[in-house]
């Protein structure tokens, strides 16, 4: 036998939707939270806001998330067609982010032509001839790529949408795993074996952010390799070579994400480490490995609340910042309720951005796929 390939992979046990939506909508709104807090805390209230990251842990609780989702959906939907895979993965990534390009530039053109001046974004201000630049255009569509950064044509423009350096490392992710699959199919490999292997080198690789004092996309694969371990060990069917190999890069992938939650790696002290974040990264990440055990019924109503939930939340993570912005732009002043206000606006505004382009997206994600989501 193989001493890393399992026996073939099943179904997870049960039949029915596992409700990772709501989950989903809860991540997406700590994002919104934060955010929210950031632009309009009041000063008393200033080093809270500045003190507890609940928004960055949801974003590394996607992470892990993803890795578990795009290993199950490789396996089970794009087995052998990992030209499908990469496909699909683009279609969800780049036309919505396009679309919050769009919507931004639509907004922040509309505040601008009634007197409110421009909305304000990373990296140098905005300037009226951004509104139609196409050079501006070109280096937000690099922003969303995993390539250097520093390229002067990305540099040097304006950064429209805040969280862009989480979605391209969604993308450093898909096309690593992409990657992999292509190599199983050409090589004839078990593809859990040459998971095994990328997962030991991303955690490899991983190590010099980690531990060196400073931060960089690469030390966010153990969370990726934390989600694939989980999903692999729940298929295992009792195969102890799969438990074995899929166990042993779990526990690894698992102390190394509470060691980039707890900020050890970006140079602060043990006494400094954010014990906070880490006992919420936690807690997420409990809920989901608790949600991975719930089945739906896939033709009821709480399934199909549950995927409205799920479809709402990637609009909701691209185009908050949007009304967030557009609020502060209008409101010059800082209060409790404000963020709260805040934060109804960037939900309000996403879902009727979502609510135009999302369902033309699903419905060509579905060609690709082969078949309908329920």
């Amino acid at each position: 036998m193989d001493p890393i390939r399992p026996t073939p992979l099943r179904a997870p046990a049960g039949q029915g939707h596992t409700p990772f939506g709501g989950l989903r909508v809860v991540l997406a709104l700590l994002v919104v939270l934060q955010h929210a807090v950031g632009e309009f805390h009041p000063a008393h209230v200033a080093p809270i806001g500045r003190g507890f990251e609940a928004g960055s842990i949801a974003v590394l609780v996607f992470f892990v998330l993803s890795g578990h989702i795009i290993d199950e959906a490789a396996d089970l939907v794009y087995r052998g067609r990992p030209g499908a895979f990469l496909l699909n993965r683009l279609l969800r990534i780049l036309p919505t982010y396009f679309v919050g390009i769009a919507a931004f530039l639509a907004v922040a053109a509309t505040l601008y032509g009634l007197g409110f001046g421009l909305m304000p974004v990373e990296g140098r201000p905005l300037v009226p001839s951004d509104l139609w630049s196409p050079r501006l255009l070109l280096a937000n569509l690099g922003a969303v790529l995993p390539i250097p950064q520093s390229l002067p044509w990305i540099a040097e423009e304006p950064r429209l949408m805040l969280i862009i350096w989480a979605v391209r490392i969604e993308m450093m992710f898909y096309l690593v795993f992409f990657a992999l699959l292509v190599a199983a199919k050409v090589s004839g490999i078990a593809v859990a074996r040459v998971l095994t292997i990328g997962g030991l080198v991303a955690l490899a690789v991983s190590l010099p952010g980690l531990f060196g004092g400073h931060d960089s996309a690469l030390a966010d694969a153990p969370f990726f390799v934390l989600g694939v371990a989980h999903r692999r060990l729940r298929v295992a069917a009792g195969d102890r070579t799969t438990l074995h190999w899929a166990g042993g890069l779990f526990v690894v992938a698992l102390l190394l994400s509470m060691w980039k939650a707890s900020g050890l790696g970006t140079g602060l002290s043990f006494a400094e480490a954010r014990s906070g974040e880490v006992a919420l990264f936690l807690g997420l990440f409990l809920a989901f490995a608790v949600l991975n055990n719930v089945r739906l019924d896939a033709a009821g109503l709480a399934t199909r609340v549950d995927q409205k939930a799920g479809e709402l939340t990637y609009p909701l993570y691209i185009d908050h910042m949007t009304a967030i912005y557009a609020l502060g732009l209008l409101l010059h002043d800082r209060s409790i309720p404000l963020v709260g206000a805040a934060i109804v606006a960037g939900v309000l505004f996403s879902w009727g951005v979502a609510s135009i382009s999302e369902p033309a997206i699903s419905r060509l994600r579905d060609r690709v796929r082969g078949r309908r989501l329920r």
